[in-house]
This record gives structure tokens, sequence and C-alpha cells, in this order.
């Protein structure tokens, strides 16, 4: 950061350069259901910056190294930039907000200028919260193409020139700056910008001075460093006749050597200065970022092929040893080496790959059983809580009915029980109405095996299996309805006619018009 000749231009022009906002003091914190909602006020610089700037919260390891605790603060912090000049302001919400529990965040402002950030205590409490700033505004890193009169003209108020706010960062950063010169600020450091009300300035006409002066202490400090001396050329043989001294010829002439001198600082300062260099520096810094990442990736693969290497000469050595012929001695031999290693050293054997096949084995079919057994449990408690309390298994003791006659020891009875259609058909509809086809079916099944002859069940179970899709079991049970029925004209078996010209219409029991019996074979 020595352009010199830029920095005396500068400090003779007008400071009417475009600022940056500043992050100022914490306006307001808000708690409800849905999470906080806080504002930042944005200080407007001496005229609005020519690209919009951004806001956002710093990353935890920034946060830290600014000496911010990063423990309580919200993961869903985030910062928005809201409105433009002197309405700008940000606004930081987060939904993981607990009441009473305060955190710290740093906020930073990136602007075309630079980067702006300031500490804050955020204490939100359920009937609202309060905050504070915990520093001043700090602006940076600074870098190599940034000089104090741009830093200056970005974050001074308007009623401030931009040599007076040189000289007030000055007197606040001392230990950023080489030496006591406005021209000596250092890279990579962060500046602290005191807020307005905290400003020590010195009058315009002193500062407009101070900075002349040190202007041209600095330039005064570059000439006197020593140039590099010419090479001398080289001497002429003796023989040759000497050129003519043009002193001699006229005495008036003076003649001096010729020696290279370099370019003006001013001039330096303006080609550092112009976007052509900047760019091509960035092209340069660009390049050797790159080279230094392709370096790193031709260790890398030096790495990965001696390791490659090294397992191609292991292959080669297993292949070799493999090629020779095995009998049953060597087998046995190798499988009571590895029982020996099992027994004596349990945690090398653990090393073996046959023993960490199997133990994964086990494992997995240990898991795999254990699931099996959980899904079956929930499948049952998920039908028993699904079923109407009628319907779900009793506990205790069932009480004796009256309808039950006691049978006595040696005895053998037999008790015709007749089947309670209707109690299955009102099950069926249930389980029907649940979506539960399969249980249905099942129930539809039973009762059908105690009376086979109730058509009011078939028909049912005919039902079942025409929404549940099943053709073959349809077929089955049309076929003994149709036997049962013995009337194709019955309006319960053109009923099923037409469901089973849905469900198989090339079936030949459906085919042909309504109510024809199928062809006997």
């Amino acid at each position: 950061m020595r352009g010199a000749g830029a920095l005396l231009a500068l400090a003779f022009a007008p400071a009417v350069m475009a600022g940056a906002a500043g992050l100022g003091e914490l306006q307001s914190v808000a708690v409800d259901s849905d999470g906080l909602e806080a504002w930042v006020a944005v200080h407007p610089g001496a005229e609005p910056p020519s690209r919009p700037a951004r806001s956002r919260v710093a990353t935890r390891p920034v946060q830290a190294a600014a000496g911010l605790e990063t423990e309580h603060r919200p993961r869903d912090l985030t910062a928005e930039l809201v409105g433009q000049g002197r309405e700008a302001r940000v606004r930081l919400t987060a939904t993981d907000v607990r009441p009473g529990q305060g955190f710290e965040v740093l906020l930073e402002l990136n602007t075309p200028a630079g980067r702006l950030a300031r500490g804050y205590r955020i204490d939100p409490t359920a009937a609202g919260g309060s905050g504070r700033a915990l520093a001043p505004l700090r602006f940076g890193p600074t870098t190599s193409g940034q000089t104090l009169y741009r830093i200056a003209n970005a974050v001074r108020p308007r009623a401030v020139t931009g040599n007076q706010m040189m000289l007030a960062l000055l007197a606040v950063n001392p230990d950023r700056f080489n030496r006591n010169n406005v021209n000596a600020l250092q890279r990579g450091v962060l500046l602290d910008i005191p807020a307005e009300d905290a400003l020590e300035l010195v009058p315009m006409a002193e500062a407009d001075q101070r900075v002349r002066a040190q202007n041209k202490a600095w330039l005064d400090s570059d000439a006197d460093m020593p140039a590099q001396a010419s090479p001398e050329p080289p001497v002429e043989a003796e023989s040759r006749d000497p050129a003519p001294d043009p002193a001699a010829a006229d005495p008036g002439l003076s003649i001096r050597p010729l020696r290279l001198l370099p370019p003006p600082e001013a001039l330096v300062s303006e080609v550092l200065e112009t976007p052509t260099f900047q760019r091509l520096q960035g092209q340069i810094e660009r390049m050797q970022a790159s080279n230094e990442a392709l370096a790193q990736e031709n260790r890398e693969l030096e790495t990965t092929l001696a390791t490659m290497q090294q397992s191609l000469g292991d292959l080669q050595a297993e292949l070799a040893a493999a090629r020779e012929p095995v009998g049953p001695a060597r087998v046995i031999d190798a499988v009571q080496a590895q029982w020996r290693q099992a027994t004596t050293t349990p945690a090398q054997a653990l090393q073996l790959p046959l023993v960490q096949y199997t133990l994964l084995g086990l494992l997995g079919l240990g898991l795999l059983t254990l699931w099996i057994i959980g899904s079956r449990r929930r499948r049952r408690e998920v039908a028993e809580q699904s079923m109407p309390a009628r319907w779900q298994p009793q506990t205790g003791r069932p009480e004796p009915s009256a309808d039950t006659a006691d049978v006595a020891l040696g005895e053998v009875s037999v008790q015709d029980r007749a089947v309670d259609h209707t109690a299955a058909l009102a099950a069926a509809d249930e389980l029907i109405a649940h979506g539960r086809l399969d249980e249905a079916q099942t129930r539809l099944d039973d009762a059908l095996g105690a009376a086979p002859d109730d058509l009011a069940l078939r028909l049912k179970l005919l039902d079942v299996l025409y929404l549940r899709g099943d053709r073959s079991g349809f077929e089955a049970e049309a076929h003994v309805l149709h036997a049962q029925l013995g009337d194709a004209s019955d309006e319960r078996w053109q009923r099923v006619q037409a469901q089973g010209r849905t469900l198989a219409p090339a079936h030949p029991l459906f085919a042909g018009p309504a109510g024809a019996p199928p062809e006997s074979g």
C-alpha cells in the first residue's frame, strides 16, 4: 500500500466518493409463536453505493475468532438487508429460539467498498426481548487494492471530509499502521470504525494540512531509497582509437552518462489502480492457486500410485501362492492354524475375512428376525386397535352361557350349533368398510365352512373376491353359486355374472347372454 502519488492526488480531491452503509444499534427485538424478529439500524455513508449491499450472519468460526460465543446462537438465524439508502435496515429472523436464553451474533454487511462487521447481544423473552451492540463497527480485512482514503470515504458521515476521517481512523487504530502516516496502512487488518458521536475530528483546514504533510513525508521517504546501479559497459580493447570527446570540441557542452531511472511513483500507483492491472493480478493469483492445487493433486496421485504398486505386489504374491497345488493335507493344516489362532488370539481372529463375513451374516440374520417379529407385532396391534370394541378379544375367563350343556367326564356329546350368518355378515361389512379385505374373506370362509349352503355368506364372499380382484377364487365360488341357485334368471346370479364379465370376460361361465349356463366339456 505505497501508492504515494495516488494518495497525494486524492488528498486534494473533493470528498464525494460513493460511501457504504454502516451497521448501527439494535433497534427492536420481538418474540412470538413464529420465532424471533430483530431489526438493526443501517447508517448510510456519504453517498449511496454503486451496487446494492448484502447482509448475512457470520459463520461460527469467524464469530468465534472475533471473540463472541457461538454455543447458544440459533441454528436457523438469518439476516436480510431490507430497503436502500436512509430506509435500509437489517432484519434478523430465527425460529429455534428459547425465551430466557440469550445469544451473541456477528453481523456482516458486504458492500462494494469492503466488508463491515459488528457484534450484537440479543436476549429474547416471552414478552419480547432486548439487545445491544457488543463492539464498535469494524471494516476489513484490508487488501492490497484498498487505500485508507477510499475506506474513509466509504464509512464517513456526510458532514465529515475524507481527510478528517483518515486522521480519525489513524488515531483510533495506531497499531494497524506501520508508522504514524495515513499511507502506511497494513494489509489483512481490521479497522475499528467509531460511531459518529464518538469521532474525534480535527478542523477541516488543519486536516488537509496534516494529510499534505504526511504525503510529502511519504514521498520523501520513497525518494531516499537507494536505486539499483546500472551495469557498467564492457571495456573496449586499447588498440582501437578512442571516440572523440564532444566536450573537447565544445567546452560549453556538458555530457552526462545515461542511466535507467525508475518510473514515477504516481505512474506506478495509477497503473496498479487500473481495472486491467487488477484483473491481470487476479488472474495471476488464480493461476498460482490452481498450480498449488495441481501440485497437491500430483503428490496425492504419487502416494496413491505407490499404494497401488504395493497392493499389486501383494496380489502377485498371493496369486503365485494360489497357483501351487492345494492338497487335503494343506487345507487341513490351514484350517488348524486358523483355529489355533482363533482360540489363542481372539482379537486377531476377528480380522480374518471368513470370521468377519460369518459375524456380519449372523448379525444381519438377527436384525432381519427382529424386524419381522416387530412388523408382525405392529400389524397385530394396528389390527386390534382398528377393530370395533365388540370384535376385540376379551380378557379373563368367559362366563358359561345358559344354553351350554354340562358334559360329564367319560361321555361323548356332540352339540349342534347353528351358524349366525347375520353376525358374520355384519363383521364382514365392518372389515370391508375399513379396507381389511383379507380378514373379511377369512371370516366368510370360516362361516361357509360351518354353513356351506348359506347363499348370503357366499354372495358376500363373491363381493369380497371381486373387490380384491381375485379372479380364480371368484370363478370357483361362482361355479358353486350357479349350482346352488340352478336358475340363470335369478337376480343374484345376474349380478354375480355382471361382476364376472368385468373380472374374467373370457370365462365361459360369464360370457354370452345373461344367465346362459356354461358349456360342458
